[in-house]
């Protein structure tokens, strides 16, 4: 058998092994939906991309490449490890974005008669990972900030006597909340998909990669001023199917600079300027490449993130006339909080026909522990509608959620630190607790069905009145 074959058959079972967990946890987010994510799709395009590439012809022998393909499995692997070691399966599907690249350059994809570039299929891949979620976990509290005070600057003019505290612009008459939903992060996702999606088979040089992105960002923010201020307008588009079409048409405006800008990059060329460096390497070191990608793939977990115990008084027992029952955690539940810490409790009370329980995650580590409900709703395949944040009393956000039996349920979510400061959802959670890291935060849900509340709305604000009371909540700042 030839040395660059056998060098190929060696190397197989170590880039299985490198790609094997992270791939089956990316597809599971493409179908889990707690991810609600649209990534198959761009999976689909990059492999439709590279369908059309290869079978567009032969490209020359540029066996040149295999060392920047190397080099970048190289990366890839430590990335992995650092994935693995962590545990963050984010970090461990982002190195799959660098194997795609790889591949990319091992196809020769540039040099084919119906050219790709490999790098820009890289980043177009980038988006098949759960991006969205990404971005509103970590960066939706200063979209919103931006989009509000972009949308204060552009309205200003027309309602003079309007007014903005942080994301509420406020007119008489109306209070507009730019929350969760309306932070931009979906457009900016789109975008950047779109974005990459030309560079595929555009060459804009760096200059124009550069321009494209400040573009993509400008068409985003321009997206989700432009929605935010038509319901600020006219609130009747709060209602579907309005808020959906507003936001279509706010994208279809912000897609029109990257368009127009991209209309002006040339389509790509064949590329064959590239000097052509062999990688040379012997069956011994594609056997020691394979072994060390398994030690890599099987390496222990050692989170940072674990948290520490967080002290605070648990849920009573009874809450006067309500009578409580301690509800199991799930094996699935036992296994992670053992694993990332963090102390959870769930009491079901009732009172005459009604039940609410209520539900307590404390953690040190609230970008491991805490998110909104409505992920793991969706995940246990409820659909979901948030219907808004409450603010009198204990700032709370509210879902309505329909099971799969048809059965709908009110869900309520409050996330608190130890100082008694409230925030509005994960994403700002995660924000603040990024500026501060030693403060410990507490979710405080409150679930029950529907109706329960609605019909007797007094009974729920006696529940969540003692409930408080009983965990020390009574007196909180935002």
């Amino acid at each position: 058998m030839r040395a660059p074959r056998l060098t190929s058959l060696l190397l197989l079972p170590g880039l299985v092994a490198l790609g094997l967990e992270p791939a089956l946890w990316l597809t599971r987010t493409w179908t889990d939906g707690a991810y609600d994510s649209d990534g198959a799709w761009v999976a689909a395009g990059c492999v439709t991309l590279v369908i059309l590439a290869v079978r567009s012809g032969r490209a020359p022998r540029a066996d040149g490449l295999s060392r920047d393909a190397g080099l970048l499995l190289g990366i890839s692997a430590m990335i992995r490890l650092l994935g693995r070691v962590l545990a963050i399966n984010h970090l461990g599907a982002f190195a799959l974005v660098l194997d795609v690249w790889a591949l990319g350059l091992a196809l020769n994809l540039a040099a084919r008669p119906w050219p790709v570039s490999p790098a820009a299929l890289a980043g177009l891949f980038a988006f098949a990972l759960p991006a969205e979620q990404v971005l509103q976990r970590l960066l939706a509290h200063p979209l919103r900030l931006v989009s509000a005070a972009a949308a204060e600057v552009v309205l200003r003019p027309f309602y003079p006597d309007m007014s903005r505290a942080g994301t509420l612009l406020d007119r008489p008459g109306l209070l507009l909340s730019v929350d969760l939903p309306c932070s931009g992060a979906q457009g900016l996702v789109l975008l950047g998909t779109l974005w990459m999606a030309i560079g595929c088979r555009r060459d804009p040089g760096l200059l124009g990669w550069a321009m494209g992105g400040f573009a993509a960002l400008l068409g985003a923010l321009l997206a989700n001023t432009l929605r935010v201020g038509a319901l600020f307008v006219a609130p009747s588009l709060l209602a579907e199917p309005g808020h959906s079409l507003t936001g279509l048409v706010a994208l279809a405006v912000g897609a029109a600079p990257l368009l127009a800008l991209a209309r002006r990059w040339p389509t790509r060329a064949r590329r064959f300027d590239r000097p052509l460096i062999p990688l040379s390497l012997p069956p011994q070191a594609a056997a020691v490449f394979s072994a060390a990608a398994v030690v890599i793939a099987l390496a222990p977990h050692q989170p940072l993130d674990v948290s520490e115990p967080a002290p605070g008084p648990g849920l009573p027992v009874s809450l006067g006339a309500w009578y409580g029952t301690a509800l199991p955690l799930s094996d699935q539940e036992q296994v992670y909080f053992q694993r990332f810490g963090g102390r959870v409790e769930k009491v079901s009370y009732r009172l005459g026909a009604g039940t609410i329980t209520a539900l307590t995650v404390r953690t040190t580590a609230p970008l491991r522990h805490l998110h909104d409900p409505d992920r793991c709703l969706r995940g246990a395949g409820h659909a979901v509608e948030r219907l808004g944040v409450r603010s009198e009393g204990l700032l709370t956000t509210t879902w309505k959620s329909v099971d799969p039996d048809g059965n709908p349920w009110r869900v309520e979510a409050t996330f608190i630190n130890a100082r008694g400061e409230v925030a509005a959802s994960g994403s700002d959670v995660a924000w603040r607790w990024m500026a501060e890291p030693g403060v410990a935060w507490m979710l405080l849900e409150r679930i029950s069905p529907w109706g329960v509340c609605e019909d007797d709305p007094a009974v729920c604000r006696d529940f969540e009145q003692s409930l408080l009371a009983a965990l020390d909540l009574v007196e909180v700042s935002s």
